[in-house]
């Protein structure tokens, strides 16, 4: 578990002022569904769709747990500025984005956030190896 939260951690060497800046960057390429885009996501909030399944909103909570115990700070179903694309998690420190993938969902679907550049994670796959695959890749 150290060596997970380690590889979430990442660079430790910027100061709380660069993460700040990093962050704040990170966030403004995010708004909130069906308003403008001038309107952000509040962070450390996990907001549930109703459209989702139940295991796929408990693997976003799971997600946003261990993003948070790493020190990492989250926006959640946000849609890209300019884009079309909606993704349940972006992680605002490493700018990574997160779709949860339930195992009837859409192949051609699915295609297309990898193709976007979204990490997809599993929700019938462990939680912490999935997490740790991601950011070991940092």
């Amino acid at each position: 578990m150290p060596e997970l939260q380690q590889r979430i951690r990442g660079n430790t060497r910027m100061n709380k002022r660069e993460i700040r800046l990093k962050r704040n960057d990170t966030a403004r390429k995010y708004f909130i569904p069906g308003c403008a885009e001038t309107l952000k996501r509040p962070r450390q909030a996990i907001y549930p769709n109703p459209g989702n399944t139940p295991e796929h909103e408990r693997m976003k909570g799971d997600v946003c747990f261990e993003l948070a115990k790493a020190g990492h700070e989250y926006i959640t179903e946000a849609n890209r500025a300019g884009g079309k694309v909606r993704v349940d998690i972006v992680d605002l420190d490493s700018g990574y984005e997160i779709e949860i993938v339930c195992k009837h969902d859409d192949p051609k679907v699915i295609q297309r956030y990898i193709d976007e550049g979204v990490v997809i994670v599993y929700t019938d796959k462990p939680i912490l190896k999935q997490i740790a695959d991601v950011f070991a890749h940092e």
